[in-house]
């Protein structure tokens, strides 16, 4: 495996590579960003920041359309059991919630290389240092929806990987 971080204080190379298949931190309120929180700036909470990011990546469409609605499109739909065995590729697949599991499959689908970016995936929230990891389905319960994977990872932060279309 890539080295997990470097001394210059950059982002790990896993991180890198899943911004490179999923987009960089943005506000697009559309497709895909991902967001790595330094342990020295994350909450106590994992949802916490990841409500935190939800909201961010929405940006101005937050309050247009109603915060509201965009919270009552949020439901956790998965957390990972203490030493499971599933990876995030099957417990992606395995999503009993419809929505979510649509969700789920365009995210694995929604890269020109699905290989390479499930193997992101898989370094990304697979790795030892993971000690919590979250799924939660999100939108504006009307024409977005989308899911938002977010991992606790041990002194490097947290994680945060979200998919929003219509």
């Amino acid at each position: 495996m890539e080295s997990q971080t470097d001394t210059t204080g950059s982002k790990p190379d896993f991180v890198a590579e899943l911004e490179k298949y999923f987009g960089i931190p943005s506000q697009a309120a559309f497709g895909s960003s991902v967001f790595l929180i330094p342990v020295a700036e994350q909450s106590k909470e994992l949802e916490s920041d990841a409500l935190e990011k939800y909201q961010y990546f929405v940006g101005e469409s937050w309050d247009r359309l109603g915060a509201q609605n965009w919270i009552n499109g949020w439901a956790a739909v998965y957390s990972r059991e203490p030493n499971s065995s599933l990876g995030i590729l099957a417990e992606l697949k395995s999503l009993t919630d419809r929505e979510a599991r649509q969700s789920a499959n365009l995210l694995l689908e929604i890269t020109e290389d699905a290989e390479l970016s499930s193997k992101a995936l898989h370094l990304a929230f697979d790795s030892e240092l993971t000690t919590e990891l979250r799924i939660y389905k999100i939108g504006d319960c009307a024409a977005m929806s989308g899911i938002l994977i977010a991992a606790k990872l041990q002194n490097i932060g947290n994680l945060i990987l979200l998919l929003l279309l219509d």
